[in-house]
């Protein structure tokens, strides 16, 4: 019969009685949404992240302090470390994603969290790497499932290695809609994951949180006060100004996006408006850090 634990010690030559938990920069999480909505402005304020920027895009929000990789030079051109154009390949980010690695290993100053943006051309660029791989040169001349599936396998191993590094790690993807009839007069609309199906399926299980990103225009209205000349006499008269702004927000309490939502926390996230935010992400985690607690 076995002997039973001490209710304070627990088996200590076997693991851990102590909680413990992650923190949303140490975690492997996806944010999900439309174009422009607001899914790079999110970690590009965040000093602890280092994007693979794999879009090739120029930074978006005016409080940029992520490291970001590759740069856009001033002809346009992606470029490496120290201003030399580059091609981006499945290849170079290899490397880079190597680096990372060996600079964990080595104990050295490094990110907290490395950011995949986006997934789109992530899949482009390796669909290529696995051509080469199986001998062909194309993706279309290798055979369909076993390419495939190793695709799928190279995005998850990417994200499993780092992670083992002890890096976060985000993958932005983006999100289509579409209305679906429910019934002979009724429609609603649904949100679905732009990416091929086996690759859906496996992020879907992997993932601790998943984050969708909202983007909207609202108007409001104020009144200013304005002067005008009448019969010679300047008058000054209230004009209503409407404004128009695009509000940024982490839709987690929004019911379109409910089948897509995914965390690891006791309570309810809220949604979180980001918009014109100099610390995005920290907005971000400090709802989490009350939502884990």
């Amino acid at each position: 019969m076995a002997t039973g634990a001490s209710p304070s010690k627990g088996f200590p030559g076997l693991g851990f009685t102590q909680p413990s938990h992650y923190n949303l920069k140490n975690m492997w999480g996806m944010v999900v949404g439309e174009q422009n909505s607001g899914k790079s402005y999110l970690f590009q304020g965040c000093a602890d992240a280092f994007i693979l920027n794999l879009d090739l895009t120029a930074t978006v929000s005016p409080h940029a302090k992520a490291t970001v990789w590759p740069g856009i030079g001033q002809d346009g051109r992606p470029i490496d470390v120290g201003g030399k154009p580059i091609t981006l390949t499945w290849d170079l980010v290899e490397a880079k994603i190597k680096q990372l690695c060996d600079m964990a290993d080595r104990g050295l100053d490094r990110p907290s969290m490395v950011v995949i943006d986006t997934l789109a051309p992530a899949i482009r660029m390796l669909k290529g790497h696995v051509a080469r791989l199986m001998g062909r040169e194309t993706f279309e001349q290798a055979h369909g499932p076993a390419a495939w599936e190793k695709l799928y396998d190279s995005v998850i191993e990417v994200a499993h290695r780092l992670r083992q590094h002890g890096y976060g790690v985000w993958m932005i993807a983006h999100l289509s809609r579409e209305w679906v009839e429910i019934s002979e007069n009724s429609k609603v609309e649904d949100h679905y994951l732009s990416l091929p199906p086996g690759l859906k399926e496996r992020l879907s299980k992997s993932v601790e949180i998943i984050a969708p990103m909202r983007c909207e225009t609202v108007e409001s209205t104020t009144t200013e006060p304005v002067t005008i000349t009448i019969g010679g006499k300047q008058v000054t008269q209230q004009k209503v100004i409407t404004k128009r702004e695009n509000k940024r927000i982490l839709a987690f309490a929004d019911p379109r996006y409910m089948r897509l939502v995914r965390t690891r926390t006791l309570k309810p996230l809220p949604d979180i408006d980001i918009t014109n935010s100099a610390s995005a992400f920290e907005d971000f985690e400090k709802a989490f850090n009350v939502a884990i607690s």
